[in-house]
Formats: C-alpha cells, sequence, structure tokens
C-alpha cells in the first residue's frame, strides 16, 4: 500500500475546472509507503491492526479538523461542504460510493486553513480508499449514515464546534466498527474456502 505526498503547499491549490473537487495527489510527489510503517501488504491486504493504526489517526485528526473548520470556514467553504453533503444523499450508495465520502472529508480538511493537516487527511482517505476498495463491506442502513453525516454538515455550517468535534468523532468511530467487521467478514470467507480445498 503506497500512498504519496505532495511537497510543496502550494500545489494545494484546487483543481481550475472545479475549486472544491477532492483530487487525487499527482502534483510534486515523493512516495510514502504506510503499509512498511504498519505491517500491511500489497499482497496480504489490510489486516486489523493496519485498520485499527488507520483509524486511530482518524481519530486523532478529524475530528479536530471538524472543530476547526466549524470555526475558520469562509460562506464559500460552508456551502461547499453542504453542496457535497447534498451530493452524497443523492448519488449512490454511500456503503459502497467512497469518492463521494472522500470529496465531503476533504473539503471539511480544506475549510481548516491547515495546510498540514490537508495533506495528513488526504494521506489517510487515500489510504481509507485502498482499504474500502478491498473489502465487501456490509450493507448498513443507508439512512443512519446519511443521518449521522447530516448532523456534522449541519454542526459545521451551524458552527457549533464541539458538535462538529463529537459528530465526526462518532462517525469515524463508527466506520472502524464497520470496517473492521468487514474485514473479519473477509477472512472468514477466505478461511471457509480454504477448508472447503481440504476436503
Amino acid at each position: 500500500m503506497r500512498f504519496r505526498w505532495m511537497q510543496s503547499p502550494a500545489n494545494l491549490r484546487p483543481s481550475p475546472h472545479d475549486p472544491h473537487a477532492f483530487r487525487a495527489l499527482d502534483l510534486g510527489l515523493r512516495d510514502i509507503d504506510i503499509g512498511e510503517l504498519t505491517g500491511a501488504s500489497a499482497e496480504k491486504g489490510p489486516d486489523e491492526c493496519f485498520v485499527h493504526k488507520l483509524f486511530e489517526m482518524r481519530l486523532v485528526l478529524e475530528p479536530a479538523a471538524a472543530e476547526l473548520a466549524a470555526a475558520r470556514a469562509t460562506k464559500e467553504e460552508l456551502e461547499s461542504i453542504r453542496e457535497a453533503f447534498t451530493h452524497m444523499g443523492q448519488h449512490g450508495d454511500l456503503n459502497t460510493n467512497i469518492e463521494d465520502t472522500s470529496r465531503f472529508h476533504d473539503r471539511i480538511s480544506q475549510a481548516t486553513h491547515n495546510e498540514c493537516l490537508i495533506q495528513l487527511n488526504r494521506i489517510l482517505l487515500a489510504a481509507m480508499h485502498d482499504v474500502q476498495s478491498m473489502l465487501r463491506r456490509p450493507h448498513h442502513d443507508a439512512t443512519l449514515i446519511l443521518a449521522a453525516y447530516k448532523n456534522l454538515c449541519e454542526a459545521i455550517v451551524l458552527r457549533c464546534q464541539a458538535r462538529a468535534r463529537t459528530a465526526m468523532f462518532d462517525l469515524v468511530h463508527e466506520a472502524e466498527q464497520n470496517t473492521l467487521l468487514a474485514l473479519r467478514r473477509k477472512i472468514a470467507r477466505k478461511r471457509s474456502g480454504k477448508l472447503e480445498l481440504s476436503r
């Protein structure tokens, strides 16, 4: 699992075609292999230790990002966050539409106006994209997921900093439980398949 880090804060400028779009990290890059740091590998895929460490990082960064966004976002940035949430509700299943949820989280981090936090959050989003792409995520109630995102969006737009922090913490914590469940199911399927082949 290899993710990329932008070397220059100047490269954080949004795409001219969509000033709020979630972009791949494709300018001025050097590689960081998070798998080497956590013990994960492309061949084996993520294990529970990797997933836990990844979400531990998210729980440190993203609630703080939500709180800062509630305090610092411009009117235009608040509108972009609201637009990203609206798009999430209109297009596809939130269980599988990784790009829309990544875009929403990226817009929150952009609203912090903290380039270091934006960079770190984008690495985490890239890592999450890879992990979730490898797993068959369990089908949770999309209405409940959307309600959690709505609570977060409203807290930021209303500039309720403490509520935004709590809403993001709860959202990321729930995502960790769901991801671990999907991983355990995948491991169980593999073991079941191996048992069938050995008979």
